[in-house]
């Protein structure tokens, strides 16, 4: 799942360049979309139905699942997420479900919206990854350790990466180290790397190529059909 503290930090960017890139190696890439719309307007995509005409058995799949650059899918789930959360369904059996689809995908990227993420994560076991996009200004910096509190105290979540948005590597690493140890010393968490992206890169760019193929050595939640 990618996360972010404030507007324009990058998550959808991060969302769509990380999904290319898998797609582009191979990989059947699924971006499920909490937002309203912002995956699918990124990439002039329109839709008329989403998660919660599938979880209801109105559509199939093929009429819920947009069709995507690099072979990604995009779902609009914003209302299915919401009534699946607010049921206290399980996670698993909405995951579980994607891997049972004939050609299930390999990857699937929740892309959480500015309200409601705490509920949506709550979809997904404790040891899956949570990755939160930041930039180096202070308030993106004061906005993402927000971000990672709410998390830690709303759902007991202590297990975290930071994507470093806009930034060069030693300027990237110096502040993963310090938030890092915030993080640890004052919520008990973890905020492991999960890599940079420097200024101007855009999804569908080759930068993106070596974080895609770091996310083999995450704990990716697996579910079986």
């Amino acid at each position: 799942a990618l996360d972010a503290g404030a507007q324009g930090d990058g998550k959808t960017t991060a969302a769509l360049g990380l999904a290319r890139a898998a797609g582009a190696l191979g990989r059947r890439v699924v971006v499920l979309d909490q937002s309203a719309g912002d995956v699918a307007a990124a990439l002039s995509l329109t839709w008329r139905w989403e998660l919660a005409h599938l979880l209801s058995g109105e559509r199939e799949w093929r009429e819920v699942v947009l069709p995507g650059p690099d072979g990604i899918g995009v779902v609009p789930g914003a209302k299915g997420l919401a009534a699946l959360a607010q049921s206290g369904g399980d996670g698993a059996a909405l995951f579980g479900g994607f891997a049972r689809l004939s050609a299930p995908p390999d990857l699937v990227l929740l892309h959480l919206a500015a309200r409601g993420a705490r509920a949506a994560a709550g979809l997904l076991p404790p040891e899956a990854e949570l990755l939160i996009v930041a930039r180096t200004a202070r308030a993106s910096v004061t906005a993402a350790y927000a971000r990672i509190k709410e998390h830690v105290r709303r759902s007991g979540r202590r297990q975290f990466r930071l994507l470093v948005n806009r930034a060069g590597e030693a300027e990237a690493r110096a502040l993963h180290a310090t938030m890092a140890e915030v993080a640890r010393r004052f919520l008990g968490a973890a905020l492991r790397w999960g890599g940079t992206v420097p200024a101007g890169a855009v999804p569908g760019d080759a930068r993106w190529g070596s974080l895609a193929q770091s996310l083999d050595g995450w704990a990716l939640a697996e579910y079986s059909a």
